[in-house]
This record gives C-alpha cells, structure tokens and sequence, in this order.
C-alpha cells in the first residue's frame, strides 16, 4: 500500500511539473494563445487571433490533453507491474488523486 502511495505522489508531482512548465513555456512563447481567456476590455483592445495562434493553441491543447492521459496511464501501469494485482479502487484512487 506505500508503494501505491509513493507512486501517486511522485506521479502527481510528475504531472504538475510538466503541465506547469508546458503552460509557462507557451506563455512566454506567445501568450496570445490564452487570448480568449482574458478580460473583455483587453480583447478589446488587441487585435483578434491568427491563424498562427490558433494553431499554436491547437498544438498545446493536443500535447497538454497527452499528457494528462499519458502519466496516470503510465503510473497506473507501474503500480501494476509492482503489485501484480489492480482493483478497480487502486485504479480509480491513483487516477482521481494525481
């Protein structure tokens, strides 16, 4: 069971670490991709998306949607590997906890 434990953390951490630098790396690559998530008087004031920055927001929504699936996917695998045994409780506990 501390192994399970230990598991999720370092998954967890895992997971927010990479999702947290995707989301800084695109911010300072160009932080127009988050446009229509900002006030309306500074939408307002700047002109409306490229294609470029649709695009770009496309690509980080595919890579951040990855990752998401990918890690707990992989952690669950791991914890697998290492009990030999998954419930269906293990799983949902691992998932829903990272």
């Amino acid at each position: 069971m501390s192994y399970i434990i230990v598991r999720i953390l370092m998954d967890g951490s895992i997971l927010t670490i990479s999702v947290g630098a995707l989301l800084l790396l695109v911010f300072f690559i160009n932080p127009r991709i988050a446009l229509s998530d900002y006030p309306e008087d500074i939408k307002a004031a700047v002109p409306p998306k490229t294609h470029k920055d649709l695009r770009q927001g496309i690509l980080l929504s595919l890579l951040t949607r990855l990752i998401l699936i990918v890690i707990p996917l992989v952690s669950l695998w791991l914890i697998k590997q290492e009990t030999g045994s998954m419930t269906y409780w293990v799983a949902f506990s691992t998932v829903l906890t990272e």
